[in-house]
């Protein structure tokens, strides 16, 4: 599943109707409803706002043709998120009417066209679900720690130096159980990761982490 870094905007013109689109990250449907209605406001003179959001990883998704006729707008713009596997996304397209009927087929096609465009210039990341360890190892040990954490494709977010070395991070759930044999049998039992929950996260372009449901690190 993907998650949306950057917003993507992208813009066509059929028949001298344009369709303006634009893809947002959004954290929640909340979030998605408001900038909705963001967009309804900047683009107040339009005639139609279709719209599609997907959050909630996939479980909340709701589409609106918005008074185009049923299954030409929201149904080609929610097939763009979902052909890109997305999560926490909202795909608006905005229609200025150009005076000529586009028929059910050209309405279809250029509400994908115009949804695609939006896409293709947006930043996806790849998102990640994880376990979240902090693990308290001796200075020798956590040279060691940094491999198993990159061998199971997992990252370290923060490492703390006193006494000891005081080290969190992040590994993929597919990955865990493997993970926690190996630092098992590295360490011979004696250090016990502590297990700090679940986390969805997906590293942007600089390899910062970001948390969905909020921070970074």
């Amino acid at each position: 599943m993907n998650v949306v870094v950057h917003t993507g905007n992208g813009e066509i013109t059929e028949k001298k109707s344009r369709f303006l689109a634009s893809l947002y990250p959004v954290r929640s449907e909340d979030e998605a409803v408001s900038l909705l209605e963001d967009v309804r406001k900047k683009y107040w003179d339009a005639r139609h706002h279709v719209y599609a959001y997907v959050t909630d990883f996939g479980r909340i998704r709701h589409f609106s043709d918005d008074g185009e006729p049923t299954g030409t707008g929201g149904k080609p713009v929610m097939d763009c998120l979902t052909r890109a596997d997305l999560t926490g996304a909202l795909l608006v397209v905005t229609r200025y009417f150009g005076g000529t009927l586009l028929g059910t087929g050209g309405l279809t096609r250029a509400y994908g066209a115009a949804a695609e465009a939006a896409l293709a210039r947006a930043r996806l990341a790849q998102l990640v679900r994880g376990k979240n360890y902090r693990l308290t190892l001796s200075y020798q040990q956590a040279g060691k720690l940094e491999w198993l954490a990159r061998d199971a494709g997992g990252v370290l977010l923060d490492t703390k130096y006193g006494e000891n070395v005081e080290a969190s991070l992040l590994v993929p759930a597919e990955a865990d159980g493997a993970f926690l044999a190996r630092t098992a049998d590295a360490f011979a039992g004696k250090v016990s990761p502590e297990d700090l929950g679940s986390r969805a996260y997906f590293a942007d372009e600089t390899g910062r982490i970001h948390f969905i449901g909020g921070g970074s690190a």
